[in-house]
């Protein structure tokens, strides 16, 4: 479960800020798909910090329509839904603050099960921080929760979590679906319930049903508990904008009754704690896909890799040689990303070191040592969160 200091509420988790798209619309390729590497979602094992630890290797116990033919008995009934038409959408939340928690072992979640909540990103942002320039952690926190912020309150980045089987406000127990969405009609979602979105079809294994669900999510004394699940966000550091895909998601939070409306508002959700991995791999996959897409301004770069993983091993990654900045402009947007990321490539190096999970190994120690037999493959995170009360109107046009 979720736990924040001597918390003994259950357990939750996850974040990264926010910058994302400056293009507009949800990244595709990062959205909602279900968690392979992140926990038992009946977890129960002991945690003396607060919460469950997520002591155990991965179980992945939520159904999928791969799992059953056409036709099974078995098969979830939205497998075969068309998005085009389904109307029977469930009561839903969309995350309305994120912020990134900066001290380590204070909050969300202990995925290595050795009694301590994981927060890596707080040690990664603060030793970028010191790197860049000595006591600039505050300023990249400062700068990734304000991305966060804007990315929600502009529409770019939508979280919504869909209760699917909740019936009663009072209590019980159901299924979160996690799924990236956009406004219908508006931007800023309204604290007080009643926003309306439209699902990204990313989020869909088959039909209308979810890539990322977490059985036995529950509503008890006023708790929402919930995950493992799989979101995306975006991550700003030293100017430079990542997409990424957030994995092993646990949330806790209260539900807000006063706005709160099982047949109207949704459910609203306070004093939430969100805790999530982000794979090594999937911050260079971010950093090569940015270089490709807008950094032709890079002499030397040639449409290739920005960072290069020799031999496969992610703890030897490096930035290719080389490279060349200088022709980009500053003052373009995309350009003067490029020309950041070049100029910082090296303290992409760092991050390597700073890998605190397995992924495939949850509740087991790793080492972030090259050459280790255990690497760690992932990152920890923890996040403070809000969620309004929402509804879901339709499938939005795939892009």
């Amino acid at each position: 479960g979720v736990g924040c200091g001597n918390n003994d509420d259950n357990n939750t988790s996850n974040n990264t800020t926010a910058t994302n798209n400056t293009t507009g619309g949800t990244n595709n390729t990062t959205g909602g798909t279900n968690n392979t590497t992140g926990g038992n979602t009946n977890n129960t094992t002991n945690n003396t910090t607060g919460g469950t630890t997520g002591g155990t290797t991965p179980v992945d116990e939520t159904p999928k329509c791969s799992d059953f033919p056409a036709g099974d008995a078995n098969r979830p009934a939205r497998c075969d839904a068309d998005p085009g038409t389904f109307a029977d959408w469930q009561p839903a939340s969309v995350v309305n603050m994120l912020a990134l928690i900066e001290d380590d072992g204070v909050c969300c979640y202990d995925y290595d099960g050795d009694g301590e909540q994981d927060n890596a990103l707080g040690t990664l942002v603060s030793t970028l921080g010191a790197a860049a320039g000595g006591g600039g952690d505050e300023d990249l926190f400062a700068q990734a929760n304000t991305a966060i912020q804007d990315n929600i309150d502009n529409g770019t980045i939508a979280v919504v979590l869909e209760h699917d089987g909740l019936t009663s406000l009072d209590g019980g127990t159901f299924a979160v679906n996690f799924l990236l969405a956009e406004p219908d009609g508006f931007t800023k979602p309204d604290p007080t319930g009643n926003n309306t979105y439209k699902v990204n079809p990313a989020s869909f294994e088959a039909g209308t049903y979810p890539l990322a669900r977490s059985e036995g999510a529950t509503l008890e004394g006023g708790k929402v508990t919930a995950g493992p699940g799989r979101i995306a966000l975006a991550l700003e550091l030293l100017g430079i904008q990542l997409d990424l895909s957030v994995e092993a998601v646990y949330i806790e939070a209260s539900a807000d009754a006063a706005n709160s409306a099982l047949d109207g508002k949704g459910v609203a959700l306070t004093g939430g704690k969100l805790a999530g991995l982000v794979k090594l791999q999937t911050v260079v996959d971010a950093v090569n896909k940015l270089g490709k897409d807008k950094c032709g301004c890079v002499a030397g770069l040639d449409g290739g890799d920005l960072i290069v993983v020799p031999g496969g091993n992610i703890q030897d990654l490096a930035c290719k040689t080389g490279l060349d900045g200088s022709a980009c402009d500053s003052e373009d947007q995309f350009e003067g990303i490029c020309k950041t990321l070049v100029e910082n490539c090296n303290f992409v190096t760092i991050i390597p070191g700073l890998a605190d999970i397995r992924s495939d190994r949850l509740g087991q120690t790793c080492s972030a040592t090259a050459g280790a037999d255990n690497p760690c493959d992932s990152i920890s995170l923890a996040a403070n969160f809000t969620a309004a009360g929402a509804n879901i109107s339709g499938t939005a046009t795939a892009e």
